[in-house]
């Protein structure tokens, strides 16, 4: 979302995308936040589809939008989604598949679950990855291709 927000902002900034009267853009901001309003909370699924819906709208305004498949962001969210309503606890364990490219590119496992992980140094980190080839991560300076593969 941020990407199409800043790609919004760059293109009114260079002049490819004019701004309406302050009038009809109350009146749209109003709209947006009467279908807020209406939305079914608690499960995250209504408040995704009006984020997605509000991203669409900026990007067919944008003169020049971030290339990328908006129906693979919803897949992975939904994704997300089931897992977080599965369980709360584990659902940030899981890999997803790149918007870019489609497919999931780390071949390897994070030995601590996020809910455990304290690591917040990258060494401390890395030294918590075991590559497919069980090759542990534990150079000083790791080369996230290596990493990733």
């Amino acid at each position: 979302m941020f990407d199409i927000q800043a790609s919004f902002v760059r293109d009114v900034i260079l002049g490819h995308v004019t701004l309406p009267d302050v009038e009809i853009m109350d009146q749209d901001i109003e709209q947006w936040k009467e279908r807020e309003k209406k939305l079914e909370h608690g499960n995250g699924k209504s408040e995704f589809y009006y984020q997605i819906n509000y991203m669409q709208d900026l990007l067919t305004q944008c003169h020049s939008p971030p290339q990328f498949d908006i129906n693979r962001v919803i897949l992975g969210v939904e994704e997300l989604v089931k897992h977080k309503i599965d369980n709360v606890f584990t659902y940030r364990d899981h890999t997803f598949a790149s918007i870019v490219t489609g497919k999931k590119e780390f071949h390897g496992n994070i030995n601590k679950s996020w809910l455990n992980n304290f690591a917040d140094a990258k060494e401390e980190f890395f030294s918590t990855i075991t590559l497919a080839n069980d090759n542990t991560v534990d150079d000083e300076e790791p080369d996230i291709k290596d990493v990733i593969q």
